[in-house]
């Protein structure tokens, strides 16, 4: 089940990704782990930045200390700029932080 209540009077509904789409990306990209740094081809980018130009690569890190609150994205038109092997202390500090501040603006669920 999804985990954030987003509707009136919010109006970033635009925001929020299906969790039958996203699924499949994060098995493949993340699979037991909650950071994924590197590239996505383009129907992965469709899935969680449908209007982004020149994405090169991304950080994508799960929210939340179960990894089951959502995903925040960071962004380079670098290929190279994000890529495996690349420490995530800094990704897993915003991930576990992030759902906190959400929670003033929208409600769990």
């Amino acid at each position: 089940p999804d985990r954030w209540r987003l509707g009136a009077p919010s109006n970033h509904t635009y925001l929020a990704l299906s969790r039958q789409s996203f699924e499949p990306l994060r098995i493949q990209r993340l699979g037991q782990e909650q950071h994924y740094l590197g590239p996505l081809n383009g129907p992965e980018l469709l899935v969680v930045l449908p209007e982004a130009k020149a994405v090169g690569s991304v950080a994508m890190s799960m929210l939340g200390s179960d990894a089951d609150l959502g995903v925040v994205l960071f962004t380079s038109r670098d290929a190279s700029h994000y890529q495996q092997g690349q420490g995530t202390q800094l990704l897993h500090e915003i991930a576990l932080m992030l759902p906190e501040l959400l929670e003033r603006w929208i409600e769990r669920v």
